[in-house]
């Protein structure tokens, strides 16, 4: 028995036909940037604006999905502007992967008309041409429903231009020993720097900080090689130091990013549909709230005293047993700042009469529907995606044999 070529692909074929996929609804409102080309040099920053365009949709929540060369560029900040008053939950970047997740809402009106959503603002770090893409996983929603357009999402090429040789090859390298990663977010509202150079023996050093990323230093003049700043309100700072040395040569300046955020996250609350069960029934526990500076980076649930374990919203809590309940939410912005919430629920025996405020309604029964149907979802569709690699594995085994069988016999 042989295979052909053709078989192979009518195997393939048929198996991706037995993989289900789901579909959103669309609509026509759309992310552009904005400029849509650019140019800068190797070392500075440049903006790049996301704009919303419904295009006759309305919006009350979006969220902009970007991905950019990160050997290329690197994100400093994100500002988000009046048009999506409120940052969403989750809001993050990875300067790894080159990735950007930003979203925003309002709660008292919708939004018709185009505007800046938010501004980006990039580092350049070495030569070339880099993309800068809206992804097609971005979300325009009004009222739950998606109105995105995705094949109309916009993008950015930014020419990245190499600096001109220095004269010297003089630096200065700057550490925070409290804050040694500048893209990490601390709670700790003291800072110490240091800093030495290579070769150079300056009379001293002129020293800021402020909150613009580009200052050159012209305020204090110090004679150490260290500089300490105590209680320093949150927010993203920079500290600017210029070595200078006695025939007047002055180093280029180096700028240094610290980020603090040392407030804990808004008040996070708790809500189930009801606060009365049968036992047996299920609850549906639904949590979030937002953070003013750093963020949000996870939630973590407890429930009557259990371990927290990290999850996100919502949950369900089945098979419930006859007692008292309380269950806890522990949001934890990206300083490790924490802002706890709770909420009490009792489970009654079966047969117990609850009052009409007390029995499941149809959106409660909906929404843990549908929890259930994407866990179920989840774990029907890994057990397919393992049964198409085993099938995948068992064809290329039989090919495998039949090819080394045909070589056997020529030989």
């Amino acid at each position: 028995m042989t295979f052909s070529v053709a078989r192979l692909i009518f195997l393939s074929f048929v198996l991706s036909v037995f993989v289900p996929f789901q579909t959103l609804a669309a609509g026509i409102a759309v992310f552009t940037l904005s400029p849509t080309s650019s140019s800068v040099i190797v070392g500075e920053r440049l903006t790049v604006d996301i704009e919303v365009h419904p295009n006759g949709e309305s919006l009350d929540t979006v969220r902009s999905f970007l991905s950019f060369p990160p050997q290329l560029l690197k994100i400093e900040e994100i500002t988000l502007h009046d048009l999506f008053s409120r940052s969403s939950p989750g809001n993050s970047f990875d300067n790894v992967q080159g990735t950007m997740s930003y979203g925003g809402f309002n709660l008292d009106h919708v939004v018709t008309e185009s505007g800046v959503f938010a501004t980006v603002t990039f580092s350049a770090l070495t030569a070339g041409e880099a993309k800068i893409q809206v992804l097609d996983t971005s979300r325009l929603i009004f009222n739950g429903e998606e109105k995105a357009n995705p094949s109309g999402h916009g993008s950015t090429v930014v020419m990245i231009i190499p600096a001109k040789a220095q004269e010297s090859s003089v630096s200065i390298l700057v550490e925070s020993l409290n804050h040694p990663n500048q893209e990490t977010w601390s709670k700790d509202n003291d800072i110490v720097f240091t800093w030495h150079g290579n070769d150079f023996l300056p009379v001293g050093y002129s020293v800021t900080l402020d909150h613009d990323p580009q200052t050159e230093p012209s305020g204090e003049f110090v004679m150490q090689t260290s500089q300490s700043y105590s209680d320093v309100t949150d927010g993203i700072w920079y500290f600017h130091v210029q070595g200078i040395s006695d025939d007047g040569f002055k180093t280029d300046t180096v700028h240094y990013q610290v980020k603090i955020d040392s407030h804990i996250p808004n008040v996070v609350s708790p809500t189930l549909e009801r606060i009365r069960y049968i036992e047996g029934e299920t609850a549906l526990l639904t949590f979030g709230t937002t953070d003013d500076d750093s963020g949000i980076d996870h939630y973590e649930v407890s429930v009557n005293q259990s371990a927290y374990e990290q999850k996100k919203s919502p949950i369900v809590i089945s098979d419930l047993k006859v007692g008292d309940y309380l269950a806890e939410v522990k949001a934890v912005d990206r300083a490790g700042n924490e802002r706890y919430g709770k909420i009490g629920f009792r489970v009654y025996p079966k047969g117990t009469i609850l009052p009409p405020e007390d029995k499941p309604s149809v959106r409660e029964q909906s929404l843990t529907s549908q929890v259930t149907e994407s866990v179920s979802f989840f774990k029907n569709h890994l057990r397919l995606l393992i049964t198409v690699v085993l099938a995948a594995l068992l064809i290329f085994g039989i090919i495998g044999t039949i090819l080394f069988r045909r070589r056997k016999s020529r030989s």
